[in-house]
């Protein structure tokens, strides 16, 4: 998986690039979820929500990006933090202890999803 550098990250999101990084297996009521950070850029504001992906995959099937959300399914679900980069990060670090050198593009979201498959920690379908 290619990472994109620290020093990197305000460039790709100023070139209207979003970044992504994997968080944690987490459950949703009963449901398993595939917990993810979307880091953009909205005008001079950074912003960063937690995405709560439906563990709805296989090995053929894990594009995690056309999986269903906690989040469109319950508005309390959406957890984001607008603002200045530095506190962006910040908050980033101290809810999830985010690397903020691990930011990637997303389609590499799937690589990780794959992995967990393996690893048979995830794989609903």
């Amino acid at each position: 998986m290619q990472y994109i550098p620290k020093e990197k990250i305000e460039l790709h999101l100023k070139l209207g690039r979003n970044l992504c990084q994997f968080v944690k297996i987490g459950t949703y009521f009963e449901d398993r979820t595939f917990d993810w950070i979307k880091l953009e850029k909205e005008g001079d504001q950074y912003c960063a929500t937690l995405v709560r992906s439906f563990d709805q995959g296989n090995e053929v099937f894990c594009d995690i990006l056309e999986f269903e959300t906690a989040n469109e399914l319950d508005e309390d679900e959406d957890l984001q933090f607008k603002g200045e980069k530095e506190a962006v990060f910040e908050w980033l670090k101290n809810e999830f202890d985010i690397n903020l050198e691990q930011f990637h593009a997303p389609k590499h979201l799937k690589e990780k999803y794959l992995e967990l498959i393996e690893n048979n920690l995830l794989g609903g379908q």
